[in-house]
């Protein structure tokens, strides 16, 4: 299976949510039941939130430090994604380079 990109793309490993996600993955299923086949897709290794503009991405990245995810290298300019990836549809790919989730 694979997950549908929309306009702006938030995605994180199934394996980190479970590792760093306060309850894991059965609770991130939970806070986002109410968007899931809408704005919130998964499948067996990736789960996608959208967003439709940067500022969406931004608070999505906040909310997911928050939740002590690292969500990027680099400190005021970042990098490299970390835990994260923001991937743009239309401009083709990944806003920075990702880490290919190292395991």
């Amino acid at each position: 299976m694979a997950i549908p990109l929309e306009m702006l793309n938030f995605i994180v490993p199934i394996h980190l949510i479970e590792k760093t996600y306060p309850g894991g993955w059965e609770q991130c299923r939970l806070d986002h039941q109410d968007r899931l086949g809408h704005g919130a897709w998964h499948d067996e290794h990736l789960f996608r939130l959208g967003g439709m503009n940067g500022m969406d991405m931004l608070l999505l990245v906040e909310h997911w430090q928050g939740l002590g995810f690292n969500t990027h290298y680099g400190t005021t300019r970042p990098i490299k994604w970390r835990d994260v990836c923001i991937v743009e549809l239309f401009s083709g790919g990944p806003t920075l380079p990702c880490c290919a989730w190292c395991a």
